[in-house]
């Protein structure tokens, strides 16, 4: 896609987030630019915000480039930020959220602002959206929209790992019974704790459940040719409910779940072409 380029600036800081926490920014931005539309990114959990880490930020350095400042930040417990994984939850990262949007806001002084977010971030940006009243769109990559079944589905990773190395695999049921007995359980190196998966549990799948009341873009990321029927329906029940969405398909490798992939343009490009026309 071809647009005007605009060299960038880069600016990385510290600010209060939940239970006073010190959370990293990480601001990319424009001086050309007029600036008047802005991103905050949101990360996927746990590996998936490694995995993804560099085509997350040569993505936000490219929305910079055609005009769009980002705010990028990792939650509480995660990352460069302050707090305990095992002691975070999601309402946690819900207050996280909202203390970096009105960070974003103050330095930037942008006028719309867009939420963008992959994997559970997405999910997150939907339900940040219900809890702000200045929110213009949801760029939604990949979206989480169930919460438990995400949190489940990542704790199968451990029994995954077992049967790789050639040892006595742990059942799903076993790993629970461990988080219920103890309080703690440990999955790929994470600690996983009651509390934590708890809170996931209790948003389960209202992610899903929510219609937005801003324009959604939703992005389809995978080797298949067309979106997975998940993202169709959910895309059709936002219609039915008059929320302004557009469901587009790239065809790339899933690279939140791949470390060895380090380029992956083709969603920066479909996303600067909505907004751009959305602008």
């Amino acid at each position: 896609m071809k647009y005007n380029r605009f060299p960038i600036k880069e600016r990385m800081f510290f600010f209060q987030g939940s239970g006073n926490r010190k959370l990293l920014g990480f601001l990319h931005y424009s001086g050309s630019a007029s600036n008047t539309t802005g991103i905050v990114y949101c990360h996927p959990f746990a590996e998936e915000k490694n995995m993804s880490h560099s085509i997350a930020v040569k993505t936000a350095r490219l929305f910079a480039e055609a005009g769009f400042p980002v705010f990028r930040f990792d939650l509480s417990g995660c990352g460069d930020s302050e707090g305990d994984l095992q002691f975070s939850s999601i309402e946690d990262w819900q207050q996280d959220f909202n203390s970096a949007i009105k960070v974003f806001q103050k330095e930037t002084r942008v006028s719309k602002l867009f939420l963008w977010g992959l994997r559970l971030g997405s999910g997150l940006c939907v339900l940040q959206q219900q809890l702000a009243d200045n929110i213009a769109g949801l760029v939604l990559w990949q979206p989480v929209l169930d919460f438990s079944v995400h949190i489940k589905q990542f704790m199968r990773r451990v029994i995954s790992s077992q049967i790789l190395e050639g040892k006595e695999s742990d059942t799903e049921f076993s790993i629970e019974d461990e988080l219920q007995c103890d309080g703690l359980t440990h999955i790929i190196g994470y600690p996983i704790s009651r509390h934590l998966f708890d809170s996931f549990n209790r948003m389960a799948n209202k992610p899903e459940d929510l219609a937005p009341a801003v324009s959604v873009f939703i992005l389809s990321i995978s080797l298949m040719d067309q979106s997975a029927s998940v993202l169709k329906q959910y895309a059709e029940r936002l219609k039915k409910s008059g929320t302004p969405v557009v469901l587009q398909h790239v065809k790339a490798e899933p690279f939140w779940d791949r470390y060895w992939q380090w380029e992956c343009k083709e969603p920066a490009d479909a996303t600067i072409k909505w907004l751009k026309e959305f602008n």
